[in-house]
């Protein structure tokens, strides 16, 4: 039973207690409400609070990464549209070959190709090197291994490369590694080189030959190294000098010697050969090539004599015409080339004080011979300046250019390597540029010389390797190793030498030549090769555009589940929210009633005493 009390109202101060919390969860409930928040101070569920922070920072980490995606994305997209137009150049490169490569066609046509093509080469490069994302370049070789950040540490990691499958690997003009193969036994000196294919393993092979006796065969192991000799022909007076080429069209190579007549082995295609078929030859023969003398596609047979040349023309299955005989020089090697752009092999021989000089005619003959008074030990020809005639190197203590005018006649000699005695010397591109340079190998046989082209008929200044102090007797280039970079082969006294080529990788495209059939042939082959770099490189971008199509959806999908975990946690139910607000009003309403009757109770225990 409760008594009256005029000192203590107990009946307020709990109505005010009452009060004080109905306040206290409104307060919360306006709180809530109107932050949309249910946890707003730590004390409102700590553990709660913890577990959405978390989640929240995995929520922005993954929005981030999903823009580290999108940034990607563009960056490949950019790469794509480079290579796109790249793809579009090489197609109409390809059309620009095959057109050149039509026998109908003259010189000034091919010309206006050669012209086209080249410019587009050197739109090509540009759009390498200018190809750019955020000042990287993309496709130039140079950007290493990028990572896109799509989450967390290296599981969140996305590795990408652009350029690689562009890359090519190429010669840097300078030379290391010498290799040594031993010929057979019995073989006291090397006359002649051929390098080729021999056996369709896709590896360089090379046949020597020597002057006692035989003929030999060193497969290549694709590394630079030779399986020892094999004896293709041990039976012949004199094996002299050798040359090859597919005179059968079977696409195996055949092989010829020469020196007191000729001898035609066709090639089985596994490195063997058939028994020769000899034909005659009017003299012994100094050197022997395969060319094309009368522009039939077939190989035909052009070996330097003394006082003249020798020609077997091609009937393209493997046999020749009878040899046809030219006064033409005294002595001394030939090597051929177009030096009036009529699409026919001519002639030029160098040896001794004169040089000499015969234009071919349409059926394979050759008219009487001019001279030009140019001392040389030997002379190498092809088209230094693009303009579709060949020009000369000679070599005596120079090697020295002279540049065809068109017409059978030449300008006067400029040097491009001093002082040097040259004994053999050849074009072809030692760092895959595209463009002729020069090998040049010492009569001493100490050296041979490399001149790389500038790409204007010009020769950067020469760099000497050591190869040691033997005799040359024969020089050769190809790839031995299978690296993409042409190396230097030799015969000397009883030994070949191998100098193989250092190397480096790049991602333009050479220079390309249409302006002969079989250059366009060629440079054909070489267009193949850049289209399927270019297709390859777009596959790495397709390909990574796909996974990172995947990688943008996935984090979209994971921020909006750490999203959706973290309101779970802390957003406001607004439904319940806003009832316990009522509940809160109506009972802080009544508790302010009560408290206001609860307040008159000291009031009765006066009118007690009144």
């Amino acid at each position: 039973m409760s008594s009256i009390s005029l000192r203590s109202n107990i009946a307020s101060l709990r109505t005010q207690r009452a009060v004080a919390a109905s306040t206290a969860s409104l307060s919360e409930s306006f709180s809530r409400l109107s932050s949309g928040l249910r946890i707003n101070k730590a004390k409102d569920d700590a553990a709660g609070l913890a577990i959405a922070a978390g989640l929240n920072a995995d929520a922005a980490v993954y929005a981030q990464g999903y823009r580290n995606v999108n940034d990607a994305v563009s960056m490949l997209s950019v790469a794509e549209g480079a290579l796109n137009e790249m793809r579009n150049i090489v197609i109409r490169q390809r059309e620009l070959a095959s057109q050149a490569s039509n026998g109908t066609l003259s010189l000034t046509q091919r010309r206006a190709l050669h012209d086209e093509a080249n410019a587009l080469t050197s739109e090509f490069n540009r759009i390498i090197a200018s190809t750019d994302f955020n000042t990287r370049t993309l496709l130039d070789g140079t950007l290493e291994e990028i990572g896109v950040q799509a989450g967390y540490a290296t599981l969140g990691n996305i590795p990408l490369q652009l350029g690689a499958e562009l890359e090519r690997t190429v010669g840097t003009g300078t030379f290391s590694g010498l290799f040594t193969a031993n010929v057979l036994a019995g073989t006291i000196s090397v006359n002649g080189l051929t390098t080729g294919d021999f056996n369709n393993d896709s590896d360089l092979d090379f046949i020597t030959t020597g002057s006692t006796h035989s003929i030999e065969f060193f497969q290549g192991n694709g590394d630079g190294t030779f399986k020892g000799a094999a004896i293709v022909d041990g039976g012949v007076s004199n094996s002299g000098v050798v040359s090859s080429g597919d005179y059968n069209g079977d696409g195996n190579l055949d092989i010829v010697t020469a020196t007191a007549d000729f001898k035609v082995y066709i090639g089985n295609g596994d490195g063997t050969f058939e028994a020769d078929v000899q034909y005659s030859a009017s003299n012994t023969i100094i050197n022997v090539l395969s060319v094309d003398v009368n522009g039939d596609g077939a190989l035909d047979l052009l070996g330097a004599r003394n006082n003249g040349i020798d020609v077997l023309l091609g009937n393209g299955d493997g046999t020749f015409k009878a040899t046809a005989s030219y006064a033409f020089g005294v002595n001394g090697r030939v090597a051929a080339g177009d030096f009036n752009g009529d699409g026919y092999a001519d002639v030029a021989r160098a040896m001794g004080t004169t040089t000499y000089i015969a234009l071919a005619n349409a059926d394979g003959s050759f008219r009487a011979a001019t001279s030009i008074a140019v001392e040389a030990y030997d002379v190498a020809i092809a088209d230094i300046d693009d303009d579709g005639y060949s020009d000369l190197l000679l070599n005596n203590n120079d090697a020295f250019i002279l540049r065809s005018n068109g017409d059978g006649t030449f300008t006067a000699p400029e040097t491009v390597i001093a002082g040097v005695i040259g004994d053999l010397a050849q074009f072809s591109d030692m760092n895959g540029d595209g463009i002729l340079d020069i090998v040049e190998a010492d009569y001493s046989g100490a050296f041979v010389h490399v001149a790389l082209g500038t790409g204007s008929g010009t020769f950067a200044t020469s760099v000497s390797l050591a190869v040691g102090a033997t005799t040359s007797r024969a020089l050769a280039v190809g790839d031995v190793n299978g690296d993409g970079a042409a190396d230097i082969i030799r015969s000397a006294s009883n030994r070949t030498l191998v100098t193989l080529a250092e190397t480096t990788t790049v991602t333009e495209m050479a220079h390309v030549r249409l302006l002969t059939q079989a250059e366009a042939l060629e440079a054909t082959a070489v267009l193949d090769e850049t289209l399927e770099r270019v297709s390859a490189e777009l596959g790495v971008i397709g390909a990574g555009l796909s996974r990172l199509t995947i990688a943008s959806s996935n984090l979209q999908k994971s921020r909006e589940a750490f999203v959706s975990a973290a309101s779970q946690i802390t957003d406001v139910d607004v439904a319940s929210e806003a009832a316990k607000l009522v509940r809160s009003q109506i009972l802080q309403q009544a508790g302010i009633a009560v408290l206001a009757q609860a307040n008159q109770s000291p009031q009765l225990a006066l009118k007690l005493l009144s």
